[in-house]
C-alpha cells in the first residue's frame, strides 16, 4: 500500500511538473527579430478583472474589449534617433500611434543577454497645437523586466531610478522617479485570450513602489501588476493601483493590455465559430502584393501552426503557433519584406496537415 501511495505521488508530481511553463531568452528574442511587428490591444473600460490565485489555475479573459491598439516594430537600435543615449541597447522597437488626434513616435531601447530582459528607457516625440514635445526616459540601471529562464516560483527584487527629461516648445524640465519592485512567478496554467484562443502561461506578480520628486514635492505611489506570459510571446497584463490587489482574486484594474506575440499573426480573425472539418483554403488574392488572406478551419480545439516557406523550404514567417478553439479563421499575411516569387504555406492542426502555394508579385 505504501509503495502504491508513493507511486501515485510520483505520478502526480510528474504530471504537475509537465504542466508548468518555462520562458527562455530565446523565446523572447524571437519576438524582437528585426522587422517583426507586434500589436498590443488595450482595454481601459473593464474595471473589474479576476486574476485568480497563486498556484496552478486557469483564467478566462474572453470578455475584454480593445479600445485602441499600438503596433510596435522591432528595429536595429543603431537607427534610433536616441542611439547615442542608449548605446548599450541590443534591441529596440518603434511605434507611431495616434491618440486623441495627437500622433507620436516612440523608440524603446532594450538590453537582452546573460539571462536578463532589461528596459534601458525610451525616447518620444509628439507635436500638437504647433508645439513639439520630446521626452527621454533613462533607466539606471536598466530595469530587469524578466530574469530568464522564467519558471514557477522564481522571484527577484530590484531598484533603480527613472530619469525624465521633458522639453516642451524649447523649455526643459527634469525629474527623477525612484522605484523598487518585487517580482514573483506565482502561478501557471491555461489562459483564454480575448479572441478565444488558449495559451499555456505563467503568471508574474509585480509589486512596485514609486517615489517621485516632480514639482519639488516627493510623492509615493504603489502598483500591483499581473502579467500572463506564454513561450510564443503572447502576453496579457492587468495593471492595478494601490496595494489591495496583492493577494489576487477579483481586482480593480486601471487597464488591461494584451498581445498575440511573435507566435501569431498580428491580424488574425475568427470569422465563424462553427467548423465541420479541418481545411486550408487557397489564399486570396493570389498573386498578391504585398498582403493576402489565408483562411482555415478547425472543428475542435487543437494546437495550430500556420507557417510560410520559400521555394527552398526555408521558413520566412510564422502566422499562428498556439492552441485555438474550434472555428473558422482568417489570417492576413504581409509579404512586404520578401522578394517576388513563389512561396508555400502549411497548416498543421492536430494530425491534420495541408500545404498550398502562393505567389508574391511586385
Amino acid at each position: 500500500m505504501k509503495n502504491t501511495c508513493l507511486l501515485f505521488a510520483f505520478l502526480l508530481l510528474f504530471i504537475t511538473m509537465q504542466s508548468q511553463v518555462t520562458i527562455t531568452q530565446a523565446d523572447l528574442e524571437a519576438e524582437l527579430t528585426i522587422g517583426n511587428t507586434v500589436t498590443t490591444f488595450v482595454d481601459t473600460l473593464t474595471s473589474s478583472v479576476d486574476v485568480g490565485t497563486a498556484g496552478q489555475g486557469s483564467w478566462d479573459f474572453s470578455g475584454l474589449q480593445s479600445q485602441f491598439q499600438v503596433d510596435a516594430t522591432s528595429i536595429d537600435p543603431s537607427t534610433s534617433p536616441a542611439a547615442g543615449t542608449f548605446s548599450g541597447a541590443t534591441h529596440a522597437t518603434y511605434s507611431n500611434p495616434t491618440f486623441a488626434g495627437v500622433t507620436s513616435e516612440t523608440w524603446v531601447h532594450l538590453s537582452v543577454g546573460g539571462g536578463t530582459y532589461g528596459n534601458m528607457g525610451a525616447y518620444t516625440t509628439a507635436s500638437t497645437s504647433g508645439f513639439t514635445t520630446t521626452t527621454t526616459i533613462v533607466i539606471d540601471p536598466p530595469e530587469s523586466i524578466y530574469q530568464l529562464p522564467l519558471n514557477y516560483n522564481d522571484s527577484w527584487t530590484e531598484s533603480g531610478t527613472r530619469s525624465f527629461s521633458v522639453e516642451v516648445a524649447g523649455f526643459p524640465q527634469n525629474y527623477d522617479v525612484d522605484y523598487t519592485s518585487t517580482n514573483t512567478v506565482d502561478a501557471y496554467g491555461a489562459l483564454t485570450m480575448p479572441d478565444g484562443t488558449i495559451e499555456n502561461v505563467i503568471r508574474i506578480k509585480t509589486e512596485t513602489e514609486l517615489t517621485s520628486n516632480a514639482g519639488g514635492v516627493p510623492t509615493t505611489s504603489n502598483y500591483v501588476d499581473f502579467i500572463f506570459l506564454s513561450p510564443s510571446g503572447s502576453f496579457l497584463a492587468v495593471n492595478t493601483e494601490g496595494t489591495g490587489a496583492a493577494s489576487g482574486g477579483t481586482v480593480t484594474a486601471v487597464e488591461a493590455s494584451w498581445s498575440y506575440g511573435s507566435g501569431a499573426s498580428t491580424d488574425i480573425e475568427q470569422i465563424e465559430e462553427l467548423a465541420t472539418d479541418f481545411s486550408l483554403a487557397q489564399n486570396y488574392p493570389n498573386p498578391f502584393n504585398p498582403t493576402t488572406n489565408i483562411q482555415y478551419s478547425i472543428p475542435k480545439p487543437a494546437d495550430v501552426s500556420l507557417k510560410v516557406y520559400d521555394i527552398l523550404g526555408n521558413e520566412v514567417a510564422t502566422l499562428v503557433d498556439r492552441k485555438q478553439s474550434a472555428g473558422v479563421y482568417n489570417s492576413k499575411f504581409d509579404g512586404s519584406n520578401l522578394a517576388s516569387g513563389i512561396y508555400f504555406y502549411t497548416l498543421r492542426a492536430g494530425n491534420f496537415s495541408s500545404t498550398k502555394k502562393l505567389m508574391l508579385v511586385r
